[in-house]
């Protein structure tokens, strides 16, 4: 199911099978995983949206930061 080097379809990378899929519930969300274990997630109309919980849990963490460098 392989298609040209930037759409969806599988690629074999240096640890395995990398594959990325569009997320049907999303209309722009992209989800990459390798040998089928999630590995990230964006959506593209939405970049804020963050769907691991892990991730959400840091943004959490980031918001609660006061502001400055």
């Amino acid at each position: 199911m392989s298609r040209g080097p930037s759409g969806p379809g599988r690629r074999q990378v240096r640890f395995g099978t990398a594959e990325l899929m569009r997320d049907l519930d999303r209309p722009n969300g992209w989800l990459l995983s390798v040998d089928g274990v999630a590995q990230s997630y964006v959506d593209l109309d939405d970049p804020t949206y963050l769907d691991f919980e892990y991730v959400r849990r840091m943004g959490d963490i980031v918001d609660g930061l006061p502001p400055g460098p």
